[in-house]
């Protein structure tokens, strides 16, 4: 992700992303899910009473790991509840239909044995690189 897109999370959810240490491997298409995700997380850690972030007992709700595994966007946390799982696996299915690259209606694929969600336009693209004739 474009660092002026990772800070963008990291400025508006600092309690959530702060101890977020290999940043988020993933592409700018995930962007709008992602931030979605984040304040719906935010605002259910809030309405449970739930901290934010590491806490004097080093508990608290934040982000572990974002990426994309297999294609789509997995994403891990601290802590989580019913609630927050819902939350996670609503954003992680709608990656399977958002071009992980640029954020338009896509289609998970197999492109050269590696799996991605891709618009036609970006999977154009790649087909179109020499490495993948």
């Amino acid at each position: 992700m474009k660092q002026e897109l990772s800070d963008k999370l990291k400025t508006d959810f600092p309690g959530l992303y702060g101890e977020l240490g290999c940043g988020f491997e993933c592409l700018d298409g995930w962007f709008d899910i992602l931030y979605k995700l984040s304040g719906a997380l935010i605002k259910a850690a809030e309405e449970h009473h739930i901290t934010i972030g590491l806490d004097d007992e080093n508990s608290g709700l934040y982000a572990r790991q974002v990426k994309e595994k297999f294609g789509t966007l997995c994403y891990y946390t601290s802590y989580s509840w019913e609630e927050t799982d819902d939350l996670i696996h609503e954003a992680e299915s709608q990656s399977a239909h958002v071009c992980e690259k640029c954020g338009r209606t896509g289609t998970l694929v197999c492109e050269n044995h590696w799996y991605m969600v891709r618009c036609l336009k970006c999977l154009q693209e790649i087909r179109a690189t020499p490495q993948n004739n």
